[in-house]
């Protein structure tokens, strides 16, 4: 129970690397066509994982294929998540070597095969004036660069700001609302670029039998919020890297010979891979010739940057995010004419 009043800010910094978003009841994926004037509003708080608090923002690598002779898409988690070799990250490393050599052969692999991270995390709902049945429910968000370096900027403000209090978002105690502003960019993505954290920090404001609970590390509230987290909060590791099975190797074998119809891209795949199971089948095999086919529907998903490190900067983990070590939280939290007010203004 006490996990979820210490965190670990170096379980947030995106360090560590940890399928697809599943649709269902427990994912929160609030989008610009269900809000008003295409603006989708609301405002959540990042909140621990019960669970696992130190997993409580899982990062997960996927690639997303379109079968070029069929229009058959397959989603699946890639191995490279979980540090294990994979042909997916060997394809992305291959095409983004060739990007200047053979620019059109890479745009043309492009439209059928993309390798993209998200990050997992358990949130709870404030305010939803789409859909105020949301509101005080915890589900699963996943989100992508732009949130997360905003998560960053709490946690390690810029140099120029050494004088910017260091906040964990995800503290129950300590940590800030998030106005998430869902806008869009293009057909194909979203624009979370007005997006934002409260200026104020706060406790989590628990709403329960119609009352507000202000968390606190007061031994009965701790309880409280521990017992309420676990009734409540989904499994989060629901959205955790899977193991491929057997119809999964073939499936993404077969895809990649139907998008990649180049004998020179294969050979050079297949010879630097280290995943045995997957080089079986590509032995003895040939690319599959294809003429101009349908390309793929538009994609939602963070590319997969070309390092293989993270960017972000690194936690300070002597940093205490304790009430005894900040500023008193206001002890209430803001009221719906405000959050109103603070809509009608972004």
């Amino acid at each position: 129970m006490e996990d979820l009043f210490n965190l670990n800010p170096d379980d947030f910094s995106g360090k560590s690397s940890s399928a697809a978003r599943k649709m269902d009841d427990n994912i929160y994926n609030p989008g610009p066509d269900q809000g008003q004037n295409g603006i989708y509003k609301s405002v959540v708080r990042f909140i621990p994982w019960v669970g696992d608090p130190s997993k409580s923002k899982y990062k997960k690598y996927a690639a997303k294929l379109v079968n070029p002779l069929t229009n058959e898409r397959l989603i699946v988690d890639c191995p490279s998540t979980n540090g294990g070799p994979s042909i997916l990250w060997s394809l992305d490393l291959e095409l983004k070597k060739l990007a200047n050599e053979e620019p059109t052969v890479v745009e043309e692999i492009r439209k059928y095969f993309n390798r993209y991270y998200n990050y997992y995390s358990c949130v709870y709902i404030k305010k939803d004036p789409q859909f105020p049945a949301n509101e005080g429910k915890i589900k699963v968000y996943s989100y992508g660069y732009t949130i997360d370096n905003l998560i960053q900027q709490e946690i390690n403000p810029e140099a120029e700001l050494v004088t910017t209090q260091k906040i964990n978002p995800f503290s129950l105690t300590q940590g800030k609302d998030f106005v998430l502003v869902i806008k869009r960019k293009t057909k194909a993505w979203r624009d979370f670029s007005s997006s934002k954290f409260m200026s104020e920090v706060s406790p989590l404001i628990i709403t329960h039998n119609g009352k507000e609970i202000p968390v606190s590390n007061d031994p009965k509230v701790m309880q409280f919020v521990s017992e309420y987290f676990k009734k409540n909060s989904p499994d989060l590791s629901q959205y955790f890297y899977k193991e491929w099975t057997d119809y999964e190797y073939e499936k993404v074998a077969e895809f990649i010979k139907a998008i990649v119809p180049y004998k020179q891209i294969i050979d050079n795949l297949v010879s630097g891979l280290k995943d045995e199971k997957m080089k079986k089948y590509f032995t003895n095999s040939k690319p599959v010739a294809r003429t101009a086919a349908p390309a793929g529907e538009d994609l939602e998903f963070t590319p997969a940057p070309a390092q293989t490190k993270s960017s972000s900067v690194s936690v300070d983990l002597d940093l205490d995010f304790n009430e005894s070590s900040a500023p008193a939280a206001k002890s209430s939290a803001k009221s719906s004419d405000d959050l109103d007010d603070l809509f009608a203004n972004l």
